[in-house]
């Protein structure tokens, strides 16, 4: 079992990571996520892990979520930080910190009054294909929204920079 999840994941693993190479093809923030760490134990790629965080990013300015989904755009700046802790690569968070700063202040542009995270026109509300209730705020979703918080303050402060938004708004 284990040799046929390495070779399927190995044919999944080309410039970026992709999702069903037999199928969609298409570099999904939510499987990359996951697959940054199957990518650590088996081969150690880290220069596929980052061409994946920057094909994910994109470049500013932000207009959507990541492949339209909020959890996905949560889910790549936590994964940026992940990279740095496993890495050390500061140079790499050096390039990126611009890209994750713009899609974490849309991020916290489409959240309500109450700095919560809620379904806006042209968001995705996906968490993982669930048939629930996605009206209004969600535990899964302010998971994910804490964890950004956290990560951006990590990334922040792994640069030599303390900005309080971002550790005021974890806590």
């Amino acid at each position: 079992i284990f040799d046929i999840c390495r070779y399927t994941f190995h044919l999944n693993y080309r410039e970026f990571m992709l999702d069903g190479i037999k199928r969609d093809r298409w570099c999904w923030s939510g499987d990359a996520y996951k697959s940054y760490m199957v990518n650590d134990y088996l081969f150690a790629d880290r220069a596929l892990n980052r061409r994946t965080i920057t094909a994910l990013y994109g470049k500013p300015p932000v207009i959507e979520h990541v492949n339209r989904i909020n959890d996905y755009s949560a889910l790549l700046i936590i994964g940026t930080w992940e990279y740095y802790f496993t890495t050390g690569d500061i140079d790499f968070i050096r390039f990126i910190y611009p890209r994750a700063k713009a899609l974490y202040d849309f991020i916290v542009s489409r959240l309500d009054e109450n700095g919560l995270v809620v379904g806006r026109p042209g968001d995705w509300i996906f968490i993982d294909w669930s048939d629930i209730d996605k009206r209004g705020p969600r535990a899964t979703g302010l998971i994910l929204l804490w964890l950004a918080h956290n990560a951006m303050a990590l990334l922040t402060e792994s640069l030599g920079v303390v900005e309080k938004p971002y550790t005021e708004s974890a806590d």
